[in-house]
């Protein structure tokens, strides 16, 4: 299995906490499957750009954790074949740190598997 490594920053709101992890890498998988699959509906970058969701929806308790990990860069490793639910495209990754970050806002494991937001499909009447 080829996993490539990634950075990105963490960045925690009242009760969401992601890896902004640039508009760049969405772009770029984006692209290649618009020419692998031209003959499809066009994928586009996400609104938040590249993203690894560490938190979604729970309220974030702790200001002062907060302060002391907002803006941390994060090193991820992350398998660069594309997933789909039907609607969002995602690489898979391995990054035991989100986990540990979790913990420190008392929060129990991930019952998702973490994944790499890189693009979802355009509406096709724009």
């Amino acid at each position: 299995m080829n996993l490539y490594i990634g950075r990105g920053t963490l960045k925690i709101f009242t009760k969401w906490c992601l890896i902004e992890c640039g508009r760049e890498l969405a772009t770029y998988y984006c692209t290649l499957y618009n020419k692998e699959y031209f003959y499809r509906p066009k994928l586009q970058a996400p609104l938040w750009g590249a993203h690894i969701s560490v938190i979604r929806g729970e309220t974030i308790l702790d200001p002062a954790i907060k302060a002391e990990l907002e803006d941390m860069s994060i090193e991820f490793y992350y398998r660069p074949e594309m997933d789909n639910n039907g609607c969002h495209f995602y690489l898979p990754v391995i990054a035991p740190l989100l986990d540990d970050i979790r913990e420190e806002f008392s929060l129990s494991g991930t019952t998702v598997p973490y994944h790499l937001s890189i693009g979802n499909l355009r509406n096709t009447n724009d």
